[in-house]
């Protein structure tokens, strides 16, 4: 998917199993951003490989995408409840407490390990 201002880069490489989601995420409709990422994790867990891992280095993230980026970790998470190995990676520049603090909040909120880590 294609980013801008306001839409994050978001690389799904189904071979690897790595999901790379930069950049800044406050679209106008956060549904129809996150609508193909649930969909492609949907169907990715039929068959996921032997690890799966998420990194995520947002600079800025608004309410509404934050409510759908924890619908996809929640997915992922099942994932992880049927034991397959999932790893979260939530990058943030030195500086930026907020981002971190959203990490962590993730972190708190999920099943799932998450890594916080300075850029």
């Amino acid at each position: 998917m294609a980013s801008s201002k306001t839409i994050p880069e978001v690389v799904f490489d189904v071979e690897s199993g790595v999901l790379n989601i930069s950049g800044r995420s406050l679209p106008e409709q956060a549904h129809e951003l996150f609508k193909p990422m649930l969909e492609w994790i949907e169907l990715y867990s039929k068959e996921p490989k032997e690890v799966t891992t998420v990194n995520i280095t947002l600079e800025y993230i608004n309410s509404s995408s934050n409510k759908y980026l924890l619908l996809v970790l929640k997915k992922l998470e099942e994932l992880h409840l049927a034991e397959h190995k999932v790893v979260v990676n939530w990058y943030y520049e030195e500086n930026d407490e907020d981002a971190m603090e959203s990490g962590e909040e993730y972190r708190d909120l999920l099943k799932v390990p998450v890594n916080i880590l300075k850029m």
